[in-house]
C-alpha cells in the first residue's frame, strides 16, 4: 500500500429548520503528499414556512446564495452564484430570478438574469386527459418554441 488511502467524509445536522452540512476529501496523489484535506464544501440552509435560503462555499471559492418565498399562489426565487474563473464555461458571478404562479390548470414564469435577458413560460394541462401544452421565449435567443406532450 505504502501510502495512506484517498478518503471523504460528511455530515450534515438539522435543527428546527436550520441545516448545516460539511464535506471533506482527502485525495493523495504522491507519497510525499501531507495535505490531509484537499478539497471541502459546506452549505447551510433555513426554511420557515414558505421561505426557504440556503448558501453554499467550496475550496474553489465558488459560492451561491439562494432565496425562494411563496405569497397568495405566487412563488419567487432567486439564485445568485459565483464559479471560479476557469473552472468552467460558466465562470463569474450569475444571477437568475424566477417568479411564477399556477392558477385553473395553467402555469406561467417569469425569468430574468444578470444581463437582463428574459425568458417566458406557460403551460396548460387539459385535465385528467393526459394531454400538456407549452410554449416559452427566451430574449437571449430571440426565440421560442410550443410543444405539445401526450402522457398515457
Amino acid at each position: 500500500m505504502g501510502s495512506r488511502p484517498n478518503y471523504m467524509l460528511g455530515t450534515s445536522v438539522d435543527l428546527m429548520g436550520l441545516t448545516v452540512a460539511v464535506e471533506m476529501e482527502d485525495e493523495t496523489v504522491s507519497s510525499g503528499d501531507n495535505k490531509y484535506i484537499d478539497k471541502w464544501d459546506m452549505g447551510t440552509s433555513y426554511a420557515i414556512g414558505d421561505l426557504s435560503m440556503n448558501f453554499v462555499l467550496d475550496s474553489n471559492s465558488d459560492w451561491a446564495v439562494s432565496a425562494s418565498a411563496s405569497v397568495a399562489g405566487f412563488t419567487a426565487s432567486s439564485v445568485i452564484e459565483n464559479v471560479a474563473k476557469n473552472a468552467s464555461k460558466k465562470a463569474g458571478l450569475s444571477i437568475d430570478t424566477t417568479l411564477s404562479t399556477d392558477f385553473n390548470g395553467i402555469s406561467v414564469s417569469i425569468g430574468l438574469d444578470e444581463d437582463m435577458d428574459y425568458t417566458l413560460s406557460g403551460s396548460y394541462a387539459l385535465g385528467s386527459s393526459g394531454l400538456a401544452i407549452t410554449a416559452s421565449y427566451d430574449s437571449e435567443d430571440n426565440g421560442g418554441k410550443v410543444a405539445a406532450k401526450m402522457s398515457f
